[in-house]
């Protein structure tokens, strides 16, 4: 098998929906990862240097000014993403194009932005073949395997720690111990267990399965330590 155990499970699970922004044009609402949230997955999963991209082709397919005199450039960019095993013996290769306006004062300015977003969209198409932690699911209109729940709980977890009183106290196993099996840490801030070290992102459902949520401020797996039960 070319990946690993642990690179196939990353690949496969769903896409955590509190990665993906939105964008909104000509009246519609568009769903992207950002260049640098791809470019930390791909990190990630295969290691800095575990892959790498060439752009095979860059060409301005259109200059012209609109009404106010502004410059209207078009870029179109055939980017080519090759990935190692993980011996760096063999590699695949996926090769997509990506195309972006911009919108300027000056041609320059135009140009460069314009041409950036291009290779940037290739990167991103490329990568989406290898499965859903690269935003494959965000081709799907119905985003079937885009796991948004994970937001809710971001604002689930929110409304426990302003409202203690609707805390729900139930028994739970000794989560703590079952986390640091998995090589995780669990330390204490600020009236909250932290869940650090280790990969976080491999266990995202063991965590959870803890009683951990995410928040998407501080970036972090917490909960309030008065939701514990005394040992």
């Amino acid at each position: 098998m070319f990946f690993n155990d642990r690179q196939q499970k990353l690949l496969s699970y769903p896409l955590d929906g509190s990665r993906v922004k939105t964008l909104e044009k000509a009246g519609r609402k568009f769903s992207y990862l950002p260049t640098f949230d791809i470019i930390n997955t791909l990190n990630l999963i295969f290691g800095y240097d575990g892959w790498e991209t060439q752009v095979k082709r860059l060409d301005m397919i259109s200059s012209t000014t609109n009404q106010n005199g502004n410059f209207v450039v078009t870029f179109s960019a055939i980017v080519r993403l090759k990935v190692w095993d993980t011996a760096h013996k063999h590699y695949i290769v996926r090769e997509d194009n990506g195309v972006s306006v911009s919108v300027a004062k000056s041609l320059g300015e135009a140009m460069e932005t314009a041409s950036k977003a291009s290779v940037s969209d290739g990167i991103k198409r490329s990568a989406k073949s290898f499965g859903n932690s690269l935003g494959n699911p965000l081709y799907d209109p119905q985003q079937r395997d885009v796991d948004y729940t994970n937001s809710n709980q971001i604002r689930g977890s929110q409304q426990q720690m302003q409202e203690p009183q609707q805390i729900q106290h139930q028994p739970q196993t000794n989560t703590n111990y079952d986390l640091a099996s998995l090589g995780l840490v669990v330390v204490e801030q600020n009236g909250e267990l932290i869940v650090t070290g280790g990969d976080t992102f491999t266990y995202k459902a063991e965590i959870k399965n803890a009683g951990y949520f995410w928040n998407g401020n501080s970036r972090k797996w917490s909960k309030p330590i008065n939701s514990q039960v005394a040992a």
